[in-house]
């Protein structure tokens, strides 16, 4: 069921008139579906020190690589994708464990 909408944020960076590295960011909204985070997908990201926040299911066309993903007012980072099936892309999100913005 994708009955929740979602953010996508990509970064780039551009040179501004001096030289330097400018980000950018580009936001697109998407309908996804709301999974738990599997036990063992939790201690793992927590022994690299991250914390799974959320993991969002959606059809691979959705996702362009995007590295953060606003959901309910909160950004958060992807921390991996999952493509279980040719119609099913499973997004991983969370922050660094002790850091929450």
């Amino acid at each position: 069921m994708k009955d929740t909408v979602i953010t996508l944020i990509g970064i780039t960076y551009r040179k501004n008139s001096s030289g330097v590295d400018i980000a950018v960011e580009t936001e697109r909204e998407v309908y996804v579906g709301l999974k738990s985070v599997g036990r063992s997908d939790f201690y793992a990201a927590g022994q690299a020190g991250l914390a799974l926040d959320h993991v969002f299911v959606t059809d691979p066309i959705n996702y362009n690589g995007e590295q953060e993903v606003e959901y309910l007012g909160e950004r958060y980072e992807v921390t991996r994708t999952y493509q279980s099936s040719s119609n099913v892309l499973e997004i991983y999100v969370g922050h660094k464990a002790g850091v929450f913005s």
